[in-house]
């Protein structure tokens, strides 16, 4: 892939796919993501899940692992009780709890991931995702 910027090219072949899933409300499954759609106003995944009309909720893997291997990915909690989310403002993914209080993710740090916001009844919602 190249990258220009002004009068320079940056060439890189360590370009990260970009990796999605998908929550789906009408069955409260979680889903990976075999394609995107744009149609029109209209954005659907694996042929048929409106993101418009909130039918599903599309999260993004962030590109790091936990300590298990697992892939991290906005909506996931940490062991700490943070979830993952894509903070437009910071250009990142950042890690929030309930009460607002978030922090980055930090480079050469372990987490370990208990969970989503959608598939563990027992783990609390912000509702602000």
């Amino acid at each position: 892939m190249v990258w220009t910027t002004g009068k320079q090219s940056i060439k890189t072949d360590k370009m990260r796919k970009p990796n999605f899933r998908f929550w789906n409300k009408n069955n409260n499954q979680m889903y990976t993501v075999d394609s995107i759609d744009y149609v029109g106003d209209e954005i659907t995944v694996n042929d048929g899940f409106l993101i418009c009309d909130e039918q599903a909720i599309l999260m993004e893997y962030t590109g790091r692992m936990d300590v298990n291997g697992q892939n991290i990915c906005e909506g996931d909690y940490n062991s700490d009780g943070y979830h993952c989310i894509y903070s437009i403002a910071l250009a990142s993914f950042i890690w929030i709890n309930d009460n607002g209080d978030w922090c980055l993710f930090e480079m050469g740090t372990s987490y370990e991931i208990n969970g989503d916001i959608y598939s563990n009844s027992n783990l609390p919602k912000n509702e602000t995702n």
